[in-house]
């Protein structure tokens, strides 16, 4: 009697670690799965970004914005990233900007189209899902509020983006840029 109590007991035991194991397994892949949402990259929001050049070190930079990474960034000569926002100068004074990427991607933006009103760019831009074939260059026109443009990447990803606004600051000395932006990481002309 002793020994099938025993026996019961090792029974008990032996589907209580299993059970433990098993949770503890399930924990872990909960864990994991989460922390894999938090740190995969967005694919869309609105950034800002400006063309004051700043002095890091003995260094000048300016930001510049991934969007694989979806962060901006201080980029010098050497940096490699898909918008650098550059000045267009006017007898002398900053009079608005244009975006510019890596120096090897020679087909980096495409104007979709221009709106006068941005509601109207805002529903276009929403509703804008199917990148189709068009003229890549590698800067952007002077940048003007309700413009919507494609980027494309050197590695084959797409962009699309929508200028809402631009502004000159400080007595013309640089600009600044609000973009709201939606990426799309593999490669496909569809956004979802």
């Amino acid at each position: 009697m002793r020994l099938l109590r025993d026996a019961g007991f090792i029974k008990t035991d032996l589907h209580m670690n299993r059970t433990f194991i098993l949770l503890g397994f399930f924990a872990a892949i909960a864990v994991t799965s989460c922390k894999d949402k938090e740190e995969a990259p967005e694919t869309s929001g609105t950034v800002t970004l400006s063309s004051e050049l700043k002095q890091i070190g003995s260094q000048f930079v300016v930001e510049a914005f991934s969007f694989e990474d979806a962060a901006k960034t201080d980029a010098s000569a050497e940096t490699v990233a898909d918008l650098f926002l550059v000045e267009e100068f006017n007898v002398n004074e900053v009079s608005g900007g244009r975006f510019s990427s890596n120096l090897d991607n020679k087909e980096a933006f495409a104007l979709v189209t221009s709106f006068p009103s941005l509601g109207t760019a805002e529903e276009f831009f929403e509703a804008y899902k199917t990148i189709e074939e068009n003229i890549f260059s590698p800067l952007t026109p002077v940048l003007k509020s309700g413009q919507i443009y494609i980027y494309r990447s050197n590695k084959g990803n797409f962009a699309k983006f929508l200028v809402r606004d631009v502004t000159l600051m400080q007595q013309s000395e640089f600009v600044t840029v609000t973009l709201d932006w939606e990426y799309q990481p593999n490669g496909s002309r569809q956004f979802p």
